[in-house]
Protein backbone atom coordinates (compact mmCIF):
# COMPACT_ATOMS: atom_id res chain seq x y z
CA UNK A 1 0.00 0.00 0.00
CA UNK A 2 2.75 2.26 0.74
CA UNK A 3 3.92 1.73 -2.90
CA UNK A 4 0.90 2.64 -4.54
CA UNK A 5 0.48 5.61 -3.10
CA UNK A 6 4.04 6.39 -3.37
CA UNK A 7 3.15 5.74 -7.21
CA UNK A 8 -0.27 7.36 -6.82
CA UNK A 9 1.67 10.71 -4.99
CA UNK A 10 4.92 10.62 -7.44
CA UNK A 11 3.83 14.14 -8.77
CA UNK A 12 3.52 15.82 -5.35
CA UNK A 13 7.07 13.95 -4.69
CA UNK A 14 8.25 17.41 -2.96
CA UNK A 15 5.32 18.38 -1.09
CA UNK A 16 4.13 15.15 0.46
CA UNK A 17 5.34 11.96 2.38
CA UNK A 18 4.17 8.49 2.68
CA UNK A 19 5.18 6.69 5.81
CA UNK A 20 4.47 3.01 7.51
CA UNK A 21 4.36 3.59 10.92
CA UNK A 22 3.77 2.38 14.42
CA UNK A 23 0.72 4.77 14.73
CA UNK A 24 1.03 4.08 18.89
CA UNK A 25 4.80 6.01 19.26
CA UNK A 26 5.84 9.18 18.42
CA UNK A 27 5.69 9.82 14.29
CA UNK A 28 9.65 10.17 12.66
CA UNK A 29 7.98 13.58 10.90
CA UNK A 30 8.95 17.20 11.49
CA UNK A 31 5.76 19.27 10.80
CA UNK A 32 3.55 18.42 8.68
CA UNK A 33 0.13 20.95 6.86
CA UNK A 34 -2.08 17.58 7.01
CA UNK A 35 -2.60 14.09 7.91
CA UNK A 36 -5.02 11.77 5.33
CA UNK A 37 -6.03 8.24 6.68
CA UNK A 38 -8.01 5.72 5.19
CA UNK A 39 -9.00 2.06 6.59
CA UNK A 40 -6.23 2.25 9.52
CA UNK A 41 -7.54 3.95 12.71
CA UNK A 42 -9.55 0.58 13.47
CA UNK A 43 -6.95 -1.71 13.42
CA UNK A 44 -5.36 0.87 16.33
CA UNK A 45 -6.49 0.11 19.83
CA UNK A 46 -4.71 3.37 21.75
CA UNK A 47 -6.72 6.29 20.04
CA UNK A 48 -5.72 8.16 22.67
CA UNK A 49 -2.18 7.33 21.52
CA UNK A 50 -2.98 7.84 18.25
CA UNK A 51 -4.73 11.28 17.96
CA UNK A 52 -1.40 12.86 20.51
CA UNK A 53 0.87 11.39 17.78
CA UNK A 54 -1.34 12.63 14.83
CA UNK A 55 -1.17 16.28 16.53
CA UNK A 56 2.62 16.26 17.42
CA UNK A 57 3.61 16.51 14.05
CA UNK A 58 0.38 18.69 12.85
CA UNK A 59 1.42 22.21 12.50
CA UNK A 60 -0.58 24.80 14.17
CA UNK A 61 -3.88 24.67 11.76
CA UNK A 62 -2.99 21.59 10.25
CA UNK A 63 -6.01 19.35 8.62
CA UNK A 64 -6.76 15.56 9.32
CA UNK A 65 -8.87 13.86 6.89
CA UNK A 66 -9.60 10.18 8.13
CA UNK A 67 -11.95 7.40 6.97
CA UNK A 68 -12.08 3.84 9.10
CA UNK A 69 -14.43 1.10 10.26
CA UNK A 70 -17.19 2.66 12.51
CA UNK A 71 -19.05 1.56 15.45
CA UNK A 72 -21.18 -1.03 13.76
CA UNK A 73 -18.62 -2.11 10.88
CA UNK A 74 -18.81 -5.72 9.86
CA UNK A 75 -21.22 -6.56 12.29
CA UNK A 76 -22.69 -9.09 10.16
CA UNK A 77 -19.52 -10.67 9.23
CA UNK A 78 -18.96 -10.76 13.12
CA UNK A 79 -21.85 -12.30 14.04
CA UNK A 80 -21.54 -15.12 11.34
CA UNK A 81 -17.73 -15.62 12.29
CA UNK A 82 -18.88 -16.06 16.48
CA UNK A 83 -22.03 -18.38 15.45
CA UNK A 84 -19.31 -20.65 13.19
CA UNK A 85 -16.76 -20.62 16.44
CA UNK A 86 -14.12 -17.56 15.80
CA UNK A 87 -14.67 -14.22 17.81
CA UNK A 88 -13.64 -11.33 16.19
CA UNK A 89 -12.55 -8.49 18.50
CA UNK A 90 -9.25 -7.56 17.20
CA UNK A 91 -10.76 -3.73 15.78
CA UNK A 92 -11.99 -1.05 17.47
CA UNK A 93 -14.65 0.73 15.70
CA UNK A 94 -14.91 3.48 17.61
CA UNK A 95 -18.24 5.71 17.68
CA UNK A 96 -18.17 9.51 16.03
CA UNK A 97 -18.72 11.17 19.47
CA UNK A 98 -15.85 9.47 21.56
CA UNK A 99 -13.47 9.87 18.67
CA UNK A 100 -14.54 13.89 18.89
CA UNK A 101 -13.32 13.87 22.43
CA UNK A 102 -10.41 11.54 21.92
CA UNK A 103 -9.58 14.27 19.06
CA UNK A 104 -10.32 17.86 21.09
CA UNK A 105 -8.20 15.94 24.40
CA UNK A 106 -5.14 15.73 21.60
CA UNK A 107 -5.59 19.49 20.59
CA UNK A 108 -7.80 19.08 17.60
CA UNK A 109 -10.58 21.98 16.81
CA UNK A 110 -13.13 22.41 14.11
CA UNK A 111 -13.67 18.03 14.55
CA UNK A 112 -16.32 16.26 12.38
CA UNK A 113 -17.33 12.67 12.98
CA UNK A 114 -19.92 10.93 11.64
CA UNK A 115 -20.69 7.51 10.38
CA UNK A 116 -21.57 6.28 7.29
CA UNK A 117 -23.82 3.08 6.00
CA UNK A 118 -21.71 1.49 2.92
CA UNK A 119 -22.58 -2.02 2.15
CA UNK A 120 -20.80 -3.35 -0.57
CA UNK A 121 -22.23 -6.06 -2.70
CA UNK A 122 -19.92 -9.25 -3.83
CA UNK A 123 -19.79 -11.75 -6.42
CA UNK A 124 -21.31 -14.60 -4.34
CA UNK A 125 -19.67 -18.14 -4.39
CA UNK A 126 -15.65 -18.06 -5.13
CA UNK A 127 -15.32 -14.22 -4.84
CA UNK A 128 -17.56 -13.74 -1.69
CA UNK A 129 -15.22 -16.22 0.11
CA UNK A 130 -12.24 -14.94 -1.41
CA UNK A 131 -12.69 -11.76 0.01
CA UNK A 132 -13.42 -13.00 3.75
CA UNK A 133 -10.61 -15.09 3.51
CA UNK A 134 -8.06 -12.30 2.32
CA UNK A 135 -9.85 -9.20 3.82
CA UNK A 136 -12.62 -9.68 6.46
CA UNK A 137 -11.28 -13.05 7.90
CA UNK A 138 -7.78 -12.94 7.24
CA UNK A 139 -6.44 -12.35 11.08
CA UNK A 140 -8.93 -14.33 12.66
CA UNK A 141 -8.50 -17.36 9.97
CA UNK A 142 -5.13 -18.09 12.20
CA UNK A 143 -6.42 -19.10 14.72
CA UNK A 144 -7.56 -22.07 13.30
CA UNK A 145 -6.09 -25.23 12.33
CA UNK A 146 -5.17 -24.71 8.11
CA UNK A 147 -7.50 -28.02 7.86
CA UNK A 148 -10.69 -26.35 9.97
CA UNK A 149 -10.13 -22.61 7.66
CA UNK A 150 -12.15 -24.28 4.57
CA UNK A 151 -15.41 -25.55 6.97
CA UNK A 152 -15.45 -22.19 8.81
CA UNK A 153 -15.45 -20.47 5.60
CA UNK A 154 -18.17 -21.90 4.50
CA UNK A 155 -19.82 -21.84 7.72
CA UNK A 156 -19.46 -18.10 7.86
CA UNK A 157 -21.16 -17.66 4.18
CA UNK A 158 -23.76 -19.58 5.52
CA UNK A 159 -24.41 -17.72 8.01
CA UNK A 160 -24.35 -14.59 6.23
CA UNK A 161 -26.46 -15.95 3.24
CA UNK A 162 -26.31 -12.86 1.43
CA UNK A 163 -22.96 -11.71 0.10
CA UNK A 164 -22.88 -7.85 1.36
CA UNK A 165 -20.57 -6.51 3.35
CA UNK A 166 -22.34 -4.41 6.35
CA UNK A 167 -19.04 -1.74 6.35
CA UNK A 168 -19.98 1.43 8.11
CA UNK A 169 -17.62 3.55 7.96
CA UNK A 170 -16.18 6.79 10.40
CA UNK A 171 -15.17 9.43 8.74
CA UNK A 172 -13.25 12.16 10.79
CA UNK A 173 -12.22 15.90 9.91
CA UNK A 174 -10.61 18.27 12.17
CA UNK A 175 -7.70 20.95 12.36
CA UNK A 176 -5.03 21.13 14.89
CA UNK A 177 -5.47 23.92 17.74
CA UNK A 178 -3.75 26.64 16.48
CA UNK A 179 -2.70 27.59 20.18
CA UNK A 180 -0.76 25.42 22.15
CA UNK A 181 -2.04 21.93 23.29
CA UNK A 182 -2.54 20.46 26.74
CA UNK A 183 0.21 17.85 27.80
Amino acid sequence: MVTEAQRRLAPYASRTAVLCADLTKPLPLRSVDGVFSTATFHWIHDHEALFAHLAAVLRPGGQLVAQCGGAGNIARVHAAAKAAGVDLEATHFAAPARTKQRLEAAGFVAVRCWLQPEPTPLEPGEPFETYLRTVCLRPHLEQLAPSEQPAFLRNVMEQLGEPVIDYVRLNITARRSEIGREA
